[in-house]
């Protein structure tokens, strides 16, 4: 996350427990995976696999001007 400079928030989970949680969600074999969280905190967009910087600006820009 340093070395691009992320500052969003974003999830480390090297012994899966937070994996575990997600699994209805996310599956397994999807790892990694990009959850776009609403404001209103529903899950808005889903990305399995790598994601791009276009992509995910676009899908973030959708998800902040969802009505709450």
């Amino acid at each position: 996350m340093s070395d691009f400079r992320i500052t969003y928030p974003s999830l480390n989970d090297p012994s899966d427990n937070l994996a575990l949680d997600f699994r209805d969600t996310v599956p397994p074999a999807g790892i990694p995976t990009t959850l776009v969280i609403s404001p209103s905190g529903r899950i808005s967009a889903r990305v399995i696999g790598e994601a791009s910087y276009n992509g995910l600006k676009g899908l973030i820009q959708r998800a902040a001007a969802e009505p709450g």
